[in-house]
């Protein structure tokens, strides 16, 4: 009996011994497991970059005032954009006024002795007539004209309006109307017509050309209203 009882003491201690080793080989291995848990990266956190804004550039309209900008500034004075003049206010560079293209800007800087000036390209045959005064005018006509040949050209220079007359007969027996002095035999005048009571059947109807023999050829209706809305004493530039 005393035999009996030793040996299940025995067998007792035995599986206490194998429970206890297998309770440390559980919590070793839940050691080892929390050890070797991959813990969350922390990503730095990156602060958006802030960029500052571009300057303006070309055309801006700030409280209701136009301004062109150039290089991140605004114009100030008189500028050329696209073939066009413009004027700017030379302290803040608001825009004053458009002047217009390069024949519009060279009318600025003469003077005439009435409200009126009268401007000629000899290279683009272009007439123009302004109304205003200097470095403020405003052209108000545009047209095409007929020139001098090569062999009784027009004169250039300044000149200015002095007589005026319904029409005058050329010496080859045409007829030309509404004509407008500016310098001695040299006028400003319609298209060449056959002689009659009125402006009826063209001779010579070119513009655009060289062809007279040295006054300026306007249309009709064109050559009228420069007889009648152009004074005399009013600045004529032809170059």
């Amino acid at each position: 009996m005393h035999q009996v009882i030793q040996k299940q003491s025995i067998i007792v201690l035995i599986l206490a011994l194998i429970a206890g080793f297998a309770c440390l080989a559980f919590s070793a291995q839940s050691v080892c497991a929390e050890d070797g848990q991959e813990q969350p990266t922390t990503q730095p956190t990156t602060q958006p970059t802030t960029q500052p804004p571009a300057p303006p550039e070309g055309w801006q309209v700030i409280g209701g005032v136009k301004y062109y900008y150039r290089n991140g500034a605004p114009l100030k004075g008189r500028h050329k954009i696209e073939k066009v003049w413009y004027d700017f206010n030379k302290q803040t560079g608001a825009l004053v006024r458009k002047i217009g293209d390069d024949m519009d800007k060279k009318a600025q800087s003469y003077k005439s002795g009435t409200k009126k000036l009268i401007l000629v390209n000899y290279g683009k045959h272009k007439f123009r007539v302004y109304k205003g005064k200097r470095n403020n005018w405003k052209r108000i006509k545009d047209w095409k004209c007929t020139l001098g040949a090569r062999a009784t050209r027009t004169p250039k220079g300044s000149y200015t309006v002095k007589a005026k007359g319904r029409y005058f007969n050329t010496e080859h027996g045409y007829r030309c109307w509404y004509w407008t002095q500016f310098k001695g035999n040299y006028l400003i005048h319609s298209i060449v017509y056959h002689k009659s009571g009125r402006p009826s059947r063209a001779a010579d109807s070119r513009l655009g050309v060289n062809a007279s023999h040295g006054c300026i050829r306007l249309a009709t209706k064109n050559a009228r209203w420069v007889q009648r809305n152009v004074p005399r004493g009013s600045k004529v530039v032809i170059y």
